[in-house]
């Protein structure tokens, strides 16, 4: 077999290239159900459109051109099918017939029937055949794993019917079973005894041994009909012919480029039935075209091997996983056709015990199918692919909770939720690696993390997404013309197709999967709320349906992303799920090796372990708290943070200057990971600053159902800090401010300012000068591109600025902290995490959750995407850049004209922002120094111009008062700002520099167990502190003035040049 043809192949298929728009975006479309239907293949089309079509006519003639050319056609299909499957063309008897009967499988079966002569076409038929005695009434015996082509044509004709029980040892049919059923067949005097039975199940793949059936049946004179739908586009023809069958019918359109060939029905001419008739079908030339193409072209050995390889893989990536099982029998062999079934959480979870605790809930098979359409474009199936009987066996269902189910089903339409199915995936031979490799990991990521994105899914019965409609074509403009539905997929471009591309878009669509997960997770870990409408059990089933019910629920998916894990348990439990359980507890230590290392773990994906970790993750109010490495102080349960978090902290605070000697510092505490991270934080930075400060801790409590921060207090009072609990009936106020006509303000906003102006009150009544907000890095980032994305403006969260009412400091002292930081703290240290369910929060995606997921998705590709972020948002978190542009908006007006001819510039305005380019080019300057006071100075001198009455938008909280904003300004223009820490930097050990003189740069290390310059004294010879104007060289706060200054530098420069050229 070449390389090439494979290629050829693959490039051939007709969709391939298809792409479909799906709730995450754009997925290319991967067919992975080839067990129900091959593909079409464009080099097969075309010669059908270019070489049969042309020349097509009636095949009941032979005197005209197209008569005998279709003909000859048909007549030479048939010769090369017959010449492939090693028929037998001489003698009277033993002669192989062979039918082009109809569509599929189903089709050569009820064709075998009515050769046979056990038609029996109504049910008054049926019933009069088996009041006749058993010895004249046939017998067929069907296997162990029958789809119903194979089943229903037998159970519809005047034949008894019975089932070989599958062998618990090697799978497949039972041959003592059979055996005995044969005997007891001979004893009572059968007059036709047929054993039909399938060579491969169409569910898991699992091959029967069809020569030793065949040789069992003919001992005891029993005909041999084999149902090979499944076999051909896996298996040599050749196999077929080891042991002389005596019918075989299979389905050619499940071959690569089989779809709309007819079944096959071959048989051995004295099968028939004196007296018969059956019509003989005319269609087959594309089979006679298409099965040499997959059989001899390519080779039975290749496709072997490539069947082989894609089973190892298979076992290889999903064997350890104890969340996913592949059905049926672990040993037997089988063809790479997989059913698998999910568990929603792992077994023993939750509650339960005895046999129940093995019995826990799955992910319902349509979810996981939409799951891997919408992520990953993937096209599976779920169900039961009529083989029932079977799949209640690989479900684990008996016979009383299969009636059960039953009486549901038929009773209500909207019951189908509750038909217990599972996922069938299948791909070709000729899938290259990469694709296997990607679905793989899918279904790795949808049993990992599949039950996170379930929240976002309700079930709606007898719904369908866009489609395509046939309605759509029309001949009005006198030609065929069609609409182009909005269902149509479009296609991939051509950059977009290849190898390489495929690799890249695969590799992007799991990243962005990882991402949507973890944002989900996050999002409903933070915020519960109610759950969605179809999402309780209530909406989607009657009250005496629901002990049936085998599939997690939305709302307790919700649920498990606060570690509640369900208490309901599944009425079944598939055998292969116990099978697998085992095999893992004899060999827990390899297990543990293939769950937590291997590819997963090389490509940075969340094992098993962590997972199960992340689902027990909840609130921990009221939980026992753990011994902890304490930091003393008031009291005995503060928190040291790890180095990395803590040096993150100390320096956003040193280099935006957050802190300075006798402030006053109340922490906003909402009882969340953020802000309970930020106050022990906070309180080791205590221990270390090298001047006095007080540290207090504030709690707003709306009055909101679904939370109660009331755990808090007990809390705080151990720690022994000043703590103060404001309890306000916020959610009372927000009613008729929601209820004006015309507002357009979200509840959560109006509770977000009026919890901002609770705060703002208590600092003032308790002397509080500064109040520390706990946004984190992630708030940054997002906020930056939701105000760019849908405001225009390049702006973000202030990290410390003065309100307009300037008798308070705003600082966010996590503004380099991630939130995923924040929360491994919290959780490792058992902080009494608050859970906020409050019902006015919790709204589907939000543009928030939207930016959530395109950040998650683009650092899961560049995982360093947040420090550069961190470097690009740095400038805009100064409270100098609103200045700014009101500066370069007061100077450009909006007077009408061309944007290039701006108006003339005010004088005052033109002076600021001159006084600032120049400290721009100074700093630029090769030997300059930035001079970080006289920017401040310039801004507060061009605030003061301005503030004749509102001073609204430093910080960009409400107004204030124009005088006192002036004075404060005045006030802090004669600040000695070498007292705060500016110029002062924390070097990767933990060290603070600061300024020196001649002698560059003084360390002070700091010592374990005290304070930064604790018992220092005066300062030693060439000793000093940072000057006006002066920075410490190579301070980072230097660095970080140069991006401003630049920044600011360019908007100035920019502002001035064109009022000079305008003049």
């Amino acid at each position: 077999m070449s390389a090439n043809l494979l290629e050829y192949i693959r490039d051939s298929e007709l969709g391939a290239n298809l792409c479909s728009q799906t709730p995450f975006g754009t997925r290319a479309l991967i067919y992975a159900d080839y067990t129900a239907s091959g593909r079409a293949l464009s080099f097969i089309e075309e010669f059908v459109r270019e070489a049969i079509l042309p020349t097509y006519g009636n095949t009941h003639t032979a005197t005209t051109k197209t008569g005998r050319q279709t003909s000859d056609f048909v007549a030479e299909a048939r010769a090369m099918i017959k010449t492939y499957l090693r028929c037998n063309d001489r003698g009277k008897t033993n002669a192989d017939r062979l039918l082009f009967a109809g569509a599929g499988a189903t089709a050569g079966a009820n064709r075998l029937v009515s050769l046979l002569g056990l038609v029996a076409p109504t049910p008054e038929a049926r019933e009069a055949a088996a009041a006749r005695p058993v010895s004249e009434r046939p017998l067929v015996l069907v296997g162990p794993y029958e789809h119903h082509s194979n089943l229903l044509p037998w159970r519809d004709s005047s034949a008894d019917v019975v089932a070989v029980p599958e062998d618990a040892e090697q799978g497949g049919a039972d041959l003592g079973a059979l055996e005995e059923a044969l005997l007891e067949a001979k004893a009572d005097g059968r007059p036709l005894v047929v054993g039909a039975f399938s060579a491969a199940s169409n569910v898991t793949g699992i091959v029967a041994r069809v020569d030793d059936i065949t040789a069992l049946l003919h001992t005891h004179g029993a005909h041999s009909p084999s149902r090979r739908a499944m076999n051909p586009p896996h298996e040599d023809a050749a196999r077929a012919a080891l042991l002389a069958k005596d019918a075989l019918f299979f389905s050619p359109h499940k071959l690569a480029g089989g779809p709309q060939a007819s079944g096959i029905l071959v048989y051995k001419k004295s099968l028939a039935r004196r007296g018969v008739s059956s019509a003989r079908g005319r269609r087959g030339t594309r089979l006679g075209h298409s099965r040499p193409v997959s059989g001899e072209a390519v080779g039975a050995a290749a496709i072997a091997e490539a069947d082989a390889a894609l089973l190892a893989a298979t076992r290889a990536a999903w064997g350890a996983h104890p969340r996913l099982a592949i059905l049926g029998h672990p040993t037997a062999r089988r063809l790479p056709i997989f059913a698998i079934a999910i568990r929603a959480f792992d077994p023993g979870g939750g509650g339960g015990e005895g046999e129940a605790a093995t019995r826990p809930l799955l992910l319902h098979h349509n979810f996981v199918v939409a799951l891997l359409n919408d992520l990953f474009g993937i096209q599976a199936r779920g169900g039961c692919m009529c083989a029932g009987p079977y799949s209640q066996a690989l479900l684990g269902i008996d016979s009383a909770l299969s009636a059960a189910l039953q009486a549901q089903l038929v009773k209500k339409e909207d019951n189908e939720v509750l038909r217990p199915g599972y996922t069938r995936v299948s791909l070709p031979y000729f899938a290259d690696a990469a694709t296997v490799r990607y679905v793989l990991d899918a279904l790795l990521f949808v049993a990992e993390h599949g039950w996170k994105l379930l929240p976002q899914y309700t079930h709606v019965h007898q719904k369908r997404p866009a489609r395509a409609w046939l309605g759509s074509v029309s001949y009005d403009g006198g030609r065929m013309a069609w609409g182009g539905s909005a269902g149509a997929p479009a296609q991939l471009r051509a950059d977009e197709r290849g190898e390489a591309a495929a690799e890249a878009r695969y590799a992007s669509a799991l990243a962005e999967a990882h991402a949507v997960a973890k944002v989900a997770s996050s999002e409903l870990r933070r915020n519960t709320g109610a759950p969605l409408a179809g999402q309780s059990l209530g909406e989607l089933l009657p009250p005496e349906a629901a002990h049936l019910r085998w599939f997690v629920l939305p709302a307790e998916a919700a649920a498990m992303h606060k570690g509640r894990l369900p208490a309901a348990r599944a009425p079944f439990a598939p055998p292969a799920f116990a099978q697998a359980d085992a095999a893992r507890a004899l060999a827990p230590h390899s297990v543990a090796a293939a769950a937590g290392g291997g590819e997963a773990a090389a490509a940075g994906q969340p094992g098993a372990g962590e997972a199960k970790e992340r689902v027990g993750g909840r609130g921990n109010a009221g939980k026992k708290k753990k011994g902890r490495k304490g930091g003393g102080g008031g009291g005995d349960g503060w928190v040291e943070p790890d180095k990395k978090l803590s040096n993150k902290v100390f320096r956003a605070v040193l280099q935006h200057g957050m802190l300075r000697p006798g402030d006053r510092v109340l922490v906003g505490l909402s009882g969340g990971k953020d802000s309970l991270c930020m106050l022990h934080v906070l309180r080791a930075l205590q221990k270390r600053t090298p001047f006095q400060w007080d540290l207090g801790a504030c709690t707003v409590d709306p009055k909101a159902d679904g939370f109660d921060p009331s755990p808090l207090v007990p809390y705080l009072e151990g720690l022994g800090i000043p703590y103060f609990y404001e309890a306000h009936n916020l959610m009372a106020l927000a009613e008729p401010c929601m209820a004006k006509e015309g507002n357009r303000v979200s509840i959560c906003s109006f509770c977000s300012r009026m919890k901002r102006g609770v705060l703002y009150a208590t600092a003032r009544r308790e002397g509080y000068n500064v109040l520390a907000m706990a946004q984190h890095l992630d708030d940054l980032a997002e906020s930056f591109f939701m105000s760019a994305l849908h405001n225009g403006a390049l702006r973000s969260m202030k990290t410390h600025y003065l309100i307009d009412a300037a008798d308070l400091r705003v600082i966010r002292p996590l503004a380099y902290v991630r939130e995923a930081e924040a929360e491994a703290f919290a959780e490792s240290n058992h902080l009494p995490v608050v859970s906020e369910t409050c019902p006015a929060c919790f709204e589907a995606p939000k543009e928030r959750y939207r930016v959530k997921c395109l950040l998650a998705t683009q650092e899961a590709l560049f995982p360093a995407l947040f420090q550069s972020l961190l470097k690009t948002i740095l400038p805009l978190t100064e409270p100098l850049v609103e200045d700014v542009v009101r500066l370069r908006r007061e100077a450009y007006g909006r007077a009408a004209g061309p944007p290039h001819v701006p108006p003339p510039m005010p004088p005052p305005a033109e002076g600021a922002l001159a006084e600032m380019e120049a400290a721009a080019r100074k700093a630029h300057e090769p030997a300059g120094v930035y001079d970080a006071r006289a920017l401040w100075r310039a801004a507060l001198a061009v605030s003061r111009q301005r503030l004749g009455g509102s001073a609204k938008g430093r910080g960009g909280e409400g107004d204030g008062d124009g005088a006192a904003a002036a004075a404060a300004a005045a006030a802090l223009e004669e600040e000695d700002l070498s007292a705060s820490w500016f110029g002062g930097h924390l070097d990767e050990n933990g060290n603070f520099t600061r300024g020196g003189g001649g002698g560059g740069a003084q360390t002070q290390p700091r010592k374990e167990g005290s304070r930064w310059g604790e018992g220092r004294g005066a300062p030693a010879a060439g000793e000093r502190g940072v000057a006006s104007g002066e920075v410490a060289p190579g301070g980072s706060w230097q660095l970080l003035a140069l991006g401003v200054a630049w920044s600011l530098g360019c908007i100035a420069w920019a502002s001035v040049s064109k009022a000079r050229a305008g003049r």
